[in-house]
């Protein structure tokens, strides 16, 4: 009857020293959180049309402070061209719910919405809806966001998270 290293306690400690070696040797690590880190993702809802000539999309952009400090300064630069006459003008929430303080500074072609400081950990959601005669006149966010790296400012890093719709 054979019996394998792995079977007796040595085995297992021996094993589970040269897998955290490994990984180690490959940078990963599972406590490892950066001090300054933004994610956002923006996605759409898309409810359809609710007439011949009345189509909706929802648009939400999820920030979130993912860090271990707080971000002061939380801004993003959206294109103008889209946000004219919205349905329902933009607003910012805490976790989607609480209503939260946005600024917006509007020049000919852009706006830059401020919602200032985020804790770490914090979320914001950004809302609007936009309204046309046919689905295709809607934009995406890729026509809407302009630069959210550039107004996002951090000294750590800014990642957008995977789209859900």
């Amino acid at each position: 009857m054979t019996r394998s290293l792995s079977g007796t306690p040595i085995g297992k400690w021996a094993l589970r020293l040269i897998l955290g070696a490994i990984a180690l040797s490959a940078g990963i690590s599972i406590y490892s959180r950066p001090s300054f880190e933004i994610l956002y993702n923006p996605w759409v809802v898309n409810p359809g049309c609710l007439k011949e000539d009345n189509c909706l999309r929802l648009y939400i952009l999820e920030i979130g402070n993912t860090g271990r400090e707080t971000q002061e300064s939380i801004s993003i630069e959206v294109n103008n061209k889209w946000l004219e006459e919205p349905l329902l003008p933009p607003k910012a929430a805490m976790f989607g719910k609480l209503p939260r303080p946005m600024e917006q500074e509007i020049d000919e072609d852009r706006t830059v919405w401020t919602v200032g400081k985020l804790e770490p950990g914090k979320r914001i959601e950004i809302k609007f809806t936009l309204a046309a005669q046919t689905p295709e006149e809607l934009p995406d966010w890729e026509d809407i966001l302009v630069h959210a790296q550039e107004y996002l400012p951090s000294p750590g890093a800014l990642r957008a998270s995977e789209q859900r719709g």
